[in-house]
């Protein structure tokens, strides 16, 4: 296995010769390189080189094929081995291509990078061990169908829950929770600052959620929550601790803006007191279109992981079956 300078990259990179002549392999394979070989390299190996790219190309040619898979909630995965072109990424010929057995599209990326790169190792071999026959069967990629997977950054990560569903939120966890983080901010009152806040163990939403026991917490959150709003005589004056990003209070203009009808703003959060109910020590954020909840979170600054009412207890927690509005 040989590796490209890190500072350098291919510039002035050294043909790896075999031990026994000293004379260049016939064939180089390349897995998550992350450089591009030119021709000048390229050319020196007899066969030229091929490449394991975890996505069924053209689709998702580029840097970061998984998370757009699943970002672009696609129905199917698979990898590609095809050949290394001279010219430009991920757009040689198709030696193989093998979709993923009963792909589950509600996994989460280390799963699906795990799924793959056993899939990718399997095919990768198989090959090998055919090259001339894969070789000489060879096919042009399609230009139709193709999309580019470009890198992706903490950036992306980060939830608008203004402009956010639940089902976006959802695929958002799937691809970023168990990497680079689903990341928030919320007010710390203490501090006078918002904190990065990253959330843990997300509720898989009711959109599509086969599971009895989510389909009853949702069912008894919209339930509790019709229940909440009558009592409250239509005007959902809910006293849910703070805001992320800032706090209603000290935003007046929203409230004129809704006639003196206090609306329930994006990214408000509260965690259920009452254990009698099934959606209880969860925290519960409102999005787009409803509410997500999750069971675990991270806050920037701590050293681990906090249960949801660990992290909220005695600063904004509220049962929404016990309070009454006035």
């Amino acid at each position: 296995i040989f590796y490209p300078d890190e500072e350098k990259g291919m510039k002035g990179f050294q043909v790896p010769t075999t031990e026994s002549n000293q004379q260049p392999f016939d064939l180089a394979v390349v897995v998550s390189f992350g450089h591009f070989i030119p021709k000048s390299v390229l050319s020196q190996f007899k066969y030229g080189g091929l490449n394991m790219h975890p996505s069924l190309l053209p689709r998702h040619r580029g840097a970061a094929p998984i998370y757009h898979t699943i970002l672009k909630d696609d129905k199917g995965a698979g990898i590609s081995i095809i050949e290394l072109h001279p010219k430009r990424f991920d757009c040689g010929k198709i030696l193989s291509q093998v979709k993923l057995n009963n792909y589950d599209n509600s996994i989460l990326y280390n799963q699906l990078l795990n799924q793959l790169s056993n899939l990718g190792t399997e095919t990768l071999m198989e090959t090998l061990q055919d090259f001339p026959n894969k070789s000489m069967n060879s096919i042009d990629q399609p230009e139709q169908g193709k999309t580019l997977a470009s890198k992706v950054n903490k950036d992306i990560s980060k939830v608008n829950w203004e402009n956010s569903t639940q089902k976006e939120i959802w695929i958002h966890y799937r691809a970023f929770s168990d990497n680079i983080s689903l990341q928030g901010m919320i007010y710390n009152k203490k501090y006078k600052t918002n904190k990065r806040i990253k959330f843990r163990k997300m509720l898989l939403g009711i959109y599509e959620t086969h599971d009895l026991e989510n389909k009853t917490i949702y069912q008894s959150l919209k339930t509790d929550l019709e229940s909440y709003y009558n009592r409250c005589g239509g005007n959902s004056q809910i006293p849910f601790g703070t805001y992320f990003l800032e706090l209603i209070n000290q935003n007046k203009s929203y409230y004129n803006r809704c006639g003196g009808n206090f609306q329930i703003p994006f990214g408000t959060y509260f965690l259920e007191t009452d254990k009698s109910k099934p959606y209880c020590n969860m925290l519960w954020v409102k999005c787009k279109d409803s509410w997500v909840g999750f069971t675990e979170v991270y806050e920037e600054g701590k050293k681990n992981d906090v249960k949801a009412q660990e992290f909220i207890f005695g600063k904004y927690t509220v049962s929404i079956n016990n309070y009454n509005y006035k």
